[in-house]
């Protein structure tokens, strides 16, 4: 199965606003690197983003946390870190600006420039390279290098697909005002999350709003939209949920298209 993979940068931390190298040395993000990564997470939403990666550091963490928030990715799909993937480390020259390297270190800069020689303590480039292509996603049939494990994640319950007479039992319930009813209707096919098909993700949806679980609630139109972008009521839910979390413009912007 062909997968797509999309290359996020960290936030930025307050030695990129004075344009220090980082590297290995671990700077955490400031304040307007939270926002960039929240503002990443938003023009993310519906491009069907399944798990987040990151690096160990600690502004690769943030990031990728603030990112899956965004996208209310449940857990253990994002973050998951994965050390491989940390920034290649430049030795003597983290802490320091392009100039002041220039300067204190005019020899390694000069080499470094030429890409004739890694840092004196860093990291070549070609290690960095190979070091980070050793990385296995969850989703990766290959087995994981020696010495560590593939995450694994727990098994969802079964997809139930629940007949149209029980779904109209459980809709007039619901539109009774008897939610709890409603939900006691559906409870032999599952919890909410298993019951499948377009009508049975978007009244569960509608469930968990009303009895106090909204994220479910919201992770389940969603899932509708994706199955079923076709299905007039999981549109309607999607514009809705657009609507109330990016304003009236992205409303719009999607009914459009």
């Amino acid at each position: 199965m062909l997968r797509r993979i999309l290359l996020a940068r960290h936030g930025q931390t307050a030695w990129n606003a004075v344009g220090k190298l980082q590297g290995g040395t671990d700077i955490p993000l400031n304040e307007l690197g939270r926002d960039q990564a929240r503002v990443v997470g938003r023009q993310l939403a519906g491009s069907r983003i399944d798990h987040v990666w990151a690096s160990d550091l600690a502004r690769a963490r943030e990031t990728a946390a603030l990112i899956a928030a965004e996208l209310e990715l449940p857990e253990p799909r994002a973050p998951r870190i994965e050390p491989l993937l940390r920034e290649r480390a430049f030795g003597v020259f983290e802490g320091l600006t392009r100039d002041e390297i220039a300067v204190q270190l005019p020899e390694a800069w000069q080499a470094w420039q030429a890409r004739s020689a890694a840092p004196p303590g860093g990291e070549p480039r070609e290690s960095a390279t190979a070091r980070m292509t050793t990385a296995r996603l969850p989703s990766d049939p290959r087995p994981a290098s020696e010495g560590r494990t593939v995450p694994r994640e727990p098994t969802p319950p079964p997809a139930v697909d629940i007949a149209s007479a029980d779904i109209a039992v459980i809709k007039e319930l619901y539109l009774q005002g008897r939610y709890r009813a409603a939900y006691d209707h559906g409870r032999a096919f599952g919890p909410l999350r298993a019951w499948a098909g377009p009508a049975g993700r978007l009244i569960a949806g509608r469930l968990a709003m009303q009895l106090g679980a909204p994220r479910l609630g919201r992770q389940l139109h969603i899932l509708a939209y994706r199955e079923s972008p076709a299905y007039p009521e999981s549109v309607y839910y999607h514009a809705r949920y657009r609507l109330e979390r990016f304003g009236p413009f992205a409303g719009w912007q999607f009914q459009r298209a």
